[in-house]
C-alpha cells in the first residue's frame, strides 16, 4: 500500500474526497491554521496516485511518512 498526502485547493476538498471515497480509498482530511487542506490517502498502486494527481483541485501529491486514518 502507498501512503500519500495530497494538498487540495480551498473549496475542492469535498469533491476530491468524494472521488477518493467512490474508489474505496481510505482517506483522512486535515486543515492547517492558515486554511491549507491536505488529505492523507492510502492508495494501492502508483496508477491510482497518478489519477489523483490529475484531479481538479489537487495541487500536489507527496509521499506520506505516516497515515493516521483508520
Amino acid at each position: 500500500m502507498l501512503y500519500k498526502t495530497a494538498q487540495v485547493e480551498m473549496g475542492k476538498e469535498a469533491e476530491v474526497q468524494n472521488y477518493l471515497n467512490s474508489l474505496g480509498l481510505k482517506n483522512e482530511p486535515y486543515t492547517l491554521s492558515d486554511g491549507t487542506t491536505f488529505i492523507e490517502i492510502e492508495a494501492p498502486t502508483e496508477s491510482i496516485v497518478g489519477e489523483i494527481e490529475k484531479l481538479e483541485g489537487v495541487k500536489e501529491v507527496n509521499d506520506s511518512v505516516y497515515y493516521s486514518g483508520s
